[in-house]
């Protein structure tokens, strides 16, 4: 009463060889603007939601760094995104700062580069 299914290892997809310009259909002047049309729409929507996402992250990122400045006068932070994205934020209020801040960021990668195996 158990049927066994037939192996895949076998069996082949048959590879459909790609098209070539001759086996086309050429294109009315309607269907290129159309085509043209739907590209241009897909590539408003493809900015549009771009930017929607850059402002949206920079707008976490000014509630990241407003969080931080309660706590700390300069600092900053690198890092990724949960997306990948890099993310570097730097905060000094005056030249003083951001010297002391660059002075105390070499030093401690010149630290962990030294103790590194």
């Amino acid at each position: 009463m158990d049927e066994k299914k037939p192996s895949k290892r076998g069996r082949r997809k048959k590879q459909t060889p790609p098209l070539q310009d001759e086996d086309l259909l050429p294109l009315s002047k309607a269907e290129t603007i159309n085509i043209e049309q739907v590209f241009a729409q897909a590539l408003r929507q493809y900015k549009d939601e771009l930017l929607q996402k850059t402002s949206s992250h920079k707008k976490d990122l000014g509630h990241l760094t407003t969080i931080v400045e309660e706590y700390l006068s300069c600092f900053a932070i690198v890092g990724f995104s949960l997306e990948g994205d890099k993310v570097c934020i730097f905060n000094a209020q005056n030249a003083k700062d951001e010297g002391a801040l660059v002075d105390h960021l070499r030093s401690t990668f010149i630290d962990i580069a030294n103790n590194r195996p």
